[in-house]
């Protein structure tokens, strides 16, 4: 756990009504992520006033959240912490050259998260996700809101399930697999493999979201080596086979953005050799390239997200690639830092041997290769552990023991 001597003996006092500022923050943190859950990616809209009323109670969630941050801050900053000063300024820059919306939303939250402990907040906001997902499929199932649906040009139907897009859907149930992944760690057992399997078994023939399929796919299997792996009475020696192999995934966060950058201007190269999904995602991110260019701040990008998208400029219609969106909309110091910042995360969580975190992180940096969801907080929770990096400091001073991954939901 990840507590200072005053934060233990605030948690003693529970009883007593006494609750710290991280608690809240906690809270506040699980009020936000439901209510974006439920109107952020789906077709609550359908609901008319009711959806009205969500939109204002979202804006007002957020109000309140950015206000007890400011307050969190203050009262939590040490003298000449140039870190926030830093964030700040680069902030006001996001906002002002670019669309910074989802960047500052992570900035807010990772500088509210000085003294917090993570996993007690993953934990919880695994159970608002869920809750607000099986909310958004009764809603779908119930026909209160549009269960909307595509088609392929081979003739397969895709269904979102009052997400809206099958892409959303199977986004939304391949973080709530990674969440659960991270909380249960070196608990995971074979049923939980069992139990993955069948999730991505559905998820493909209801979404037919390959890239999704294919990283839950990938999550089955890794969880079963992260659990053998976290098994100190195992073979030794495969068992260090096994870990060094999920050791050198820390490499994925600085191979993976320069090698999809390279392959998008390359991309004419091998066009024939990919799938029409990929190419055209390639063509689509390399026109989005030509067009913008690299900037220190990015750019406000005419982009859509969703089934029927528009664009202002000619021939751009969707940038369906995390790295690249960052790096044209965002600018390239933000591009920088979050590769800087992500490479640091890798390196503690080596360090801490979390083998399950190590995993998540890694499938969501394949994932954003071909999806633009790996900076958006909502759609990537792992982002929030990036205040580990931010406060490192702080956190050493104040634990005994790190242990991610507590076994208790």
């Amino acid at each position: 756990m990840i507590y200072n001597a005053k934060f233990s003996r605030l948690e003693k006092s529970r009883g007593k009504g006494v609750y710290t500022l991280a608690d809240i923050y906690i809270f506040l943190a699980c009020i936000w992520f439901f209510i974006t859950a439920l109107v952020n990616g789906t077709r609550i809209s359908d609901l008319g006033n009711f959806a009205i009323i969500l939109y204002h109670i979202q804006h007002v969630v957020w109000i309140v959240v950015r206000g007890f941050i400011i307050v969190k801050v203050i009262k939590e900053l040490q003298y000449k912490d140039w870190r926030i000063a830093l964030l700040v300024i680069l902030g006001f820059f996001s906002i002002l050259y670019s669309d910074g919306n989802w960047i500052v939303t992570i900035l807010w939250f990772i500088c509210g998260a000085k003294r917090v402990d993570l996993e007690k907040l993953i934990r919880r906001l695994f159970i608002s996700q869920l809750l607000a997902y099986l909310i958004i499929v009764a809603l779908a199932g119930l026909d209160m809101i549009t269960n909307t649906s595509t088609t392929r040009i081979d003739g397969k139907v895709r269904y979102s399930f009052g997400f809206y897009h099958p892409n959303t859907l199977a986004a939304r149930t391949f973080q709530l697999m990674s969440m659960y992944v991270c909380i249960k760690s070196k608990r995971l057992n074979f049923l939980d493999a069992f139990i993955f399997a069948i999730v991505t078994f559905l998820n493909y023939r209801v979404t037919d979201s390959m890239t999704a399929s294919f990283l839950m796919l990938s999550l089955v299997v890794l969880s079963v080596l992260v659990s053998y792996a976290s098994k100190e009475n195992r073979n030794n020696y495969l068992r260090q086979c096994v870990r060094f192999c999920l050791d050198k995934l820390k490499y994925t966060v600085i191979i993976i953005p320069f090698l999809a950058t390279f392959a998008i201007l390359n991309i004419s190269s091998f066009t024939n050799n990919l799938s029409d999904t990929f190419a055209s995602r390639g063509t689509q991110a390399l026109l989005y390239f030509q067009h913008y260019g690299i900037s220190l701040f990015g750019a406000k990008l005419e982009i859509n997200s969703g089934v029927e998208g528009w664009s202002l400029v000619s021939d751009l219609y969707t940038l369906d690639n995390s790295f690249i969106y960052l790096l044209l909309g965002y600018g390239i110091i933000f591009f920088i830092l979050f590769i800087l910042g992500e490479f640091f995360l890798f390196r503690r969580v080596v360090k801490e041997k979390n083998f399950a975190l190590l995993t998540v992180l890694s499938l969501y940096s394949v994932y954003g290769i071909t999806e633009s969801s790996i900076i958006q907080l909502p759609l990537n929770f792992t982002l929030l552990y990036l205040a580990y990096v931010l406060w490192d400091d702080d956190f050493q001073k104040q634990k005994s023991k790190v242990r991610y991954g507590r076994n208790v939901l």
